[in-house]
């Protein structure tokens, strides 16, 4: 087996998140009796770019961080670190040093995706998914804006100990959306500076205490037995008692403020609720993102509320608690809340007796269950699968474990699961669909899902009871609920010893990007702080469920915040552990074999399903298209060891045979088969590509007999390539110098029609020239108006079902020539609405609306070999005889390239004026003579003004000339040009012109919207328009001083002018001017006469060369300055040779200073007319200063 480097973005991803957690030791320096410091230095390696898993986009990584992800802002990467002080320590201070540096080019960086919620029943799109904020991305403020950002917490380490711990998050990239530019940071020093005291030693030696309602207080006595011969020193205390004792708003604070008088005495301190809700109360929260459902409810009950016992979680007064904002809620759990959910004699009997016979042997508690689903219905990207996978590969300990049950490995079945974990496990985690009462697998049949019933009538593990954890909705909802799964798994005999789940709606990233936060995110860090507590030094004889759960949630907040109120609410949703939070999670005995070696194998197979002896076999990965390993199945068997999980494409290939597989690898013992077909395309084959792999079809779905029955009839070979027995045709097939033509028929299927890699393929195809019919009902829904449908589609969506009457022409045209209307003779189910965009142009829409059902694209007057014809409805519904006049015009005008460039003598004419309209026609390169030649000018409300038959010229070029009235509108004309040959239509093209009043007074229009500076030169940066919409041809520009004037030509931005809305770069530089003052002077060509009259020439600037000597300088700004100028713009005017500017500070008495590349951002001052300002230079230099004209 040969290997390939990996680059693809999910393992860039998964490689960063892995040590997005490391921690780097600090310095520590202390004054005697005086305040004390924590130093940390980082080393940030410069951002990698990647092509992002979207069209158009990249991702930007740097090493050792994550990506920092907020819905609809770019994604940049984040380091977090913290820092570990005393309990009742006082920070004094968080300062960073850095030093920053700036990345070549210009990107764009991929939004952040929107979170989607755990009960949606349908997988989003990516135009869904990944939606750009237009605040952000439209502005020229970098973003996040701040290099870092920090928060001081109280609350639990790893060690069960209380401590004050400093947050410190490192942004090290920064983005200027609106300019593509990036900037870093190489280096960056954190130090925190503080104040201690020794440590009160506790008054109380105790670590449990036991609430409980009266009546339960014998069982929750037992308890106590129970555990003080574990060594846990315990108490039980009343819930009367406590009522009694202490003050409070409500029963909840009286609770809560009891708990904090009892924290202040003792060191670390669990803490079990003894009955469920109608027993002890709960707090709830209040979020408005739930509002929506306020009749489920829009309070969400979490008793971290006990845990975290920093302020009143109510500051502000209101009835509105937990309000991370108005409440100045800390978040970190102080002591370890547990409740165990118990509600008569009965159930506390069982439960005090199951916590009693929890005795874990490793050999059944060192394994994890992994539960995952396909949770948002794409199967190459199953989010609870992925999460699981992550757990298995980065967050458990070496020795573990592990079994999976998988949707897309077929075996997550009720049957399995009940067996599973009747065989005992230390954990068991599931991710995917949930409710109060299950965990939903993906189907409603009797295996399709796991109940509370199952709970309580099926599972049989007895004492090998597991710590649950469930990446669902609802499972957790034990103060609505009257039994809620969660509370199911604690009060079965066996079940479970601690149970973590959402008491609400959970949310999740969909794809890869699910393990970077909300639900599965947490999930992850539940599971890895076991192996974090093994490692540390405990105060407990091993780690307990309780110190799992508070270490998740403060790694939670520590990595993401509650600035966004999504985060806040994962943390309060999953804030509750129903069961012991203080059981002893350490087995006795040798641990568990290893779980079978994970393996990637199978067979390359002829039709026959005989092994192919010799097949060449190639793993990609799916969204890069890289190769990643290949091998030869010597007899027919191949296999693939030690690769991580991901989504793959297989190949294997003999001779002309060739098949293909897609999946997604789950990192366990599978095979996967894959079928070779013999591929012999003759020449003139048109190539039929079935797009039958989508998630979902109404109907049949597909029907390419239908496209065959026609290219057949007009002599072409055929070749149908089903991509459920193909897999996903490579570019290499479509551009086969054999296939004129492609054919990609998707019917009626969706999620996806058209896979974003068979999107990347496609824009490359017609790209290289490719002749393409695009059909489908569904792709403009998958795709909206993305890079796909602009560059191979040429339309962009607008509705998914654009009604139900029949399809009528509105342009004749070679693919609707001979066609009217085309009528339905059933509906079908969801035809797509869209309208042409980049040069596609409508030939049919649907009759009664504005939308377009038949868009096409020519490239072939614009150079290009490609054409489009893209139909937006499946057209096996149209009528037999419809649909055949239909497909054989496309495939008639695909398979030819005969096209006609229309023109207009001008871009611009007055009213009154005569058009010279003329069309050359050609068969490929070869004019083509002897047509009827028409054309057709369109006034600007859409009412035809003339009707001209053109004349042939003998050369393929004919002519004619169309008057516009004295009276004529004003505004844009559009002109239509049909060749017609023995009666068809073999030829379509337009062009158009704009009619004025006259040629004064078109509004040239320039706006400055910034200033480039280096070293001797300002680049003014200017929208250039016209008020009337005409094209910008040319911009020009002229220095005037002292009657002398050098004139120059403005550069587009974009290399090319023809834009009704220019950015130009006007470049002044001091090599090519004296010293002095200048008068910038500009000018537009609208009508292609270059130097002409047509534009008054408009004053924009003026600039100032002027010459700095070597060392010090005092200078002041000469003039109003175009855009506000900082300090680090002066430096970069300047040149290398400055080392620094400096202000007078009048409040401060003081010079403070700018030094160019150590200075941080704030010191970044803007200087100010009537100021004077010192420099110092270690060479002489020049600096171009411009100003308002």
């Amino acid at each position: 087996m040969r290997s390939y480097t990996r680059t693809l973005i999910s393992l860039v991803l998964l490689a960063v998140l892995l040590t997005a957690f490391a921690a780097r030791t600090p310095r520590f320096s202390a004054a005697p009796n005086g305040p004390k410091t924590l130093t940390s230095s980082l080393a940030f390696k410069a951002p990698s770019l990647v092509k992002a898993p979207v069209e158009g986009y990249e991702v930007v990584s740097v090493v050792d961080t994550q990506p920092y992800l907020r819905p609809g802002a770019p994604i940049v990467p984040v380091k977090v670190i913290k820092f570990e002080l005393p309990y009742h320590a006082e920070v004094l201070s968080v300062k960073v040093s850095y030093r920053e540096a700036q990345l070549p080019g210009k990107h764009r960086l991929l939004p952040s995706p929107q979170p989607v919620r755990l009960d949606k029943a349908k997988n989003a799109t990516a135009r869904e998914v990944y939606v750009e904020d237009p605040k952000i991305y439209s502005s020229k403020a970098p973003y996040p804006g701040k290099v870092y950002e920090y928060e001081v917490h109280r609350g639990l380490n790893a060690r069960g100990e209380r401590a004050t711990i400093v947050v410190v998050r490192i942004f090290p990239v920064q983005y200027v959306p609106a300019e593509g530019r990036i900037s870093y940071i190489s280096s960056a020093e954190v130090t925190v500076e503080y104040t201690s005291s020794e440590e009160p030693k506790p008054l109380l030696d105790l670590n449990l205490v036991i609430i409980s309602p009266p009546e339960l207080s014998p069982y929750a006595n037992q308890l106590a037995e129970i555990k003080n011969q574990t060594g846990l020193k315990s108490i039980v205390v009343t819930t009367d008692w406590i009522y009694s004792n202490y003050q409070g708003v409500d029963k909840p604070e009286k609770i809560r403020n009891y708990l904090k008088d009892l924290a202040s005495q003792t060191g670390s301190l669990y803490v079990i609720l003894f009955g469920d809700t109608n027993l002890i109360p709960t707090r709830r929260v209040h979020w408005s993102g739930i509002e929506d459902y306020a009749w489920i409810n829009p309070y969400v009950e979490t008793d971290l509320y006990y845990a975290d016992l920093d302020g009143s979680w109510n500051a502000d007064g209101d009835s509105d608690w937990g309000e991370p904002g108005e409440d100045g809620v800390d978040g970190y759990p102080d002591i370890v809340v547990g409740r165990l959910p118990v509600r008569d004699e009965a159930t506390a009997m069982a439960v005090v007796s199951k916590i009693a016979g929890y005795q874990p042997e490793n050999s059944w508690f060192r394994r994890i269950l992994l539960l995952g689903t396909v949770t948002f219905w794409d199967p190459l990207r199953p989010e609870g699968e992925i999460t699981k996978d992550y757990i298995e590969q980065y967050a458990l300990p070496e020795d573990f474990s592990w079994t999976k049950l998988y949707e897309g490995l077929g075996n997550l079945t009720r049957s399995n699961v009940i067996r599973e974990i009747s065989n005992g496990y230390g954990f068991v985690n599931f991710a995917g669909h949930g409710n109060t009462w299950l965990w939903w697998f993906g189907s409603w049949s009797d295996e399709g899902y796991f109940t509370s019933g199952d709970v309580f009538f099926f599972l049989g593990n007895g004492n090998k009871t597991a710590v649950v954890f469930a990446s669902a909705c609802l499972t957790n909802d034990f103060a609505d609920t009257d039994v809620a799964i969660s509370e199911a798994f604690i009060l079965h005999r066996g079940g479970a010893i601690a149970y973590v789940g959402a008491a609400e709606l959970a949310y999740a990233y969909i794809g890869y990007w699910t393990t970077y936060g909300l639900s599965n995110a947490l999930d992850v860090m539940f599971i890895r702080s076991f192996k974090v507590l093994e490692n540390a030094t405990a105060l407990l004889p091993g780690p307990s469920p309780g110190l799992m759960h508070a270490l998740a949630l403060e790694e939670y907040l520590s990595t993401f915040g509650t600035g966004w109120d999504l985060d806040w609410y994962t943390v309060v949703e999953y804030g509750s552990l129903i069961g012991d939070p203080s059981a002893i999670l350490k087995g006795a005995g040798s641990p568990p074999p290893p779980p079978p070696e994970p393996v990637l194998r199978g067979w390359v197979l002829d039709p026959n399903q005989q092994p192919v002896a010799g097949a060449v076999v190639r793993l990609y990965d799916y969204f890069s298209g890289q190769l990643l390993y290949e091998t030869v199945a010597t007899d027919g068997y191949y296999e693939f060891r030690g690769i991580s999980s991901g989504t793959y494409r297989l190949n294997a290939s003999k001779g002309d045979a060739w098949g293909t597989r897609t999946f997604y690898y789950p990192r366990v013992p599978m095979t996967v088969n894959v079928t070779v077909q013999e591929i012999k395309l003759v020449p003139n084959t048109v190539l039929i590509v079935v797009d039958d792999d989508a998630r979902f079809k109404p109907d049949e779905g597909f029907w390419p007999e239908e496209f065959e029955a026609v290219a057949s009839s007009l002599g072409f070979s055929v070749f149908v390539w089903r991509e459920s027995e193909l897999g996903e045709p490579p570019l290499d097939m479509l551009l086969n110098a054999n296939v004129p033509l492609v054919v990609w028929h998707s019917g009626t299927g969706y999620w996806w029609a058209v896979s974003p890699t068979e999107a990347g393929t496609l824009i490359q195809f017609v790209e290289a020239g490719g002749r393409l019919l695009l059909e489908g009902e569904d792709i403009g829904l998958d795709h909206g108006c993305d890079e796909f449908m602009v560059r191979v589609a040429h339309a962009c969506y607008l509705v998914d079902n654009a009604g139900a009457g029949p399809v009528e022409a509105t342009l004749l045209h070679p693919v609707t020539s001979g066609i009217s209307v085309l009528a339905f003779s059933a509906q079908p189910p969801w035809p797509d609405g869209v309208y042409p965009v980049n040069g596609g142009v409508e030939v049919m829409r649907y009759t009664g609306t504005d939308y377009s059902a038949v868009v096409v694209y020519d490239g072939l007057p614009l150079g290009s070999n490609a054409r489009v014809v893209y139909v937006a409805f499946p057209v096996h519904y149209l009528n037999a005889s419809d649909r055949d006049a239909l497909l054989r015009n496309a495939l008639r005008w695909l398979s030819t390239s005969v096209y006609l460039v229309p023109r207009t003598d001008k871009a611009v004419y007055q009213a009154g004026s005569q058009v010279l309209l003329s069309a050359t026609v050609y068969n490929a390169s070869t004019p083509l003579p002897g047509l009827n030649v028409t054309a057709e000018v369109y006034r600007p409300d859409g009412s035809l003004l003339a009707r001209v038959a053109m004349q042939d010229e003998g050369n393929g070029t004919y002519s004619g000339i169309v008057q516009i009235p004295s009276a004529a509108p004003i505004g844009d004309y559009l002109v239509r040009v049909y060749a017609m040959r023995a009666g068809e239509v073999a030829a379509y093209g337009q062009a158009a012109f704009k009619v004025v009043l006259n040629y004064w007074g078109l509004g040239p229009k320039f706006d400055v919207v910034s200033v480039l500076y280096s070293a001797g030169s300002s680049v003014l940066v200017v929208n250039a328009s016209s008020e009337a919409g005409l094209p910008v041809l040319a911009v020009y520009y002229v220095l005037c001083s002292q009657g002398s004037c050098t004139g120059f030509a403005a550069q587009p931005a974009d290399g090319s002018f023809g834009g009704a809305w220019e950015v130009v770069l006007l470049n002044i530089s001091s090599s090519q001017l004296a010293v002095g003052e200048y008068s910038v002077y500009v000018y537009t060509d609208f009508l292609g006469t270059g130097l002409g009259n047509e534009s008054e020439w408009l004053l924009l600037a003026r600039a100032h060369v002027r010459e700095l000597a070597a060392r010090y300088n005092l200078i002041a700004l000469s003039g109003e300055q175009l855009l506000p100028m900082r300090a680090s713009d002066l430096a970069a005017a300047v040149g290398g040779s400055l080392q620094a500017v400096w202000k007078w500070d009048v409040s401060a008495q003081r010079f403070s200073g700018f030094i160019p590349g150590v200075s941080t951002p704030d010191k970044d001052f803007q200087l100010e007319r009537g100021y004077g300002y010192f420099v110092y230079l270690t060479l002489p230099a020049r600096w171009v200063e411009v100003n308002k004209g």
